[in-house]
């Protein structure tokens, strides 16, 4: 012996189904539409542009290619992802030998905290929409850091 649930008449059902269509109309909101599935060939036979940077099949770990840039590479396949780095490293290397151990330490705090606030500016930029180049928050963080960490050793 099962129990199943009543099912409404047909009638019911035709009222519950004016009810939820007044109640959206009142609402302002639109009827939903069933989304059209594209598989990647009939993509790709459209004629729609393709760009590998964006594609789920990928391997080169960069994200965000505006123009301007990729913001977080994985490979060597950029010539410019070594260069933030390596200038780090060298105002780092500056402040050691010239300000002394803790300030070197200190000048690599700034850096950080700079660098994690310009790493949630491109993120903001990005959710918007806006096209990202981090070049000069790169070089106004280094220079901040290093005037301050400077200011502070002497």
């Amino acid at each position: 012996m099962s129990i199943e649930p009543e099912r409404p008449s047909s009638q019911v059902a035709a009222r519950m189904d004016e009810d939820k269509r007044r109640d959206n109309a009142s609402s302002g909101s639109r009827d939903v539409l069933e989304p059209e599935i594209i598989q990647p060939d009939e993509y790709n036979s459209r004629g729609w542009r393709t760009d590998s940077s964006y594609s789920a099949h990928s391997r080169t770990g960069a994200f965000a290619d505006n123009g301007f840039g990729r913001i977080w590479t994985v490979t060597s396949q950029n010539q410019n992802a070594c260069l933030s780095p390596c200038i780090t490293l060298g105002i780092f290397c500056v402040c050691l030998f010239q300000l002394g151990f803790l300030a070197a330490i200190g000048f690599m705090f700034f850096y950080t905290i700079g660098a994690i606030i310009g790493s949630l500016r491109s993120m903001r930029q990005m959710i918007d929409a806006r096209p990202v180049n981090p070049w000069p928050w790169r070089v106004g963080n280094w220079l901040v850091s290093f005037l301050l960490t400077s200011w502070l050793a002497s």
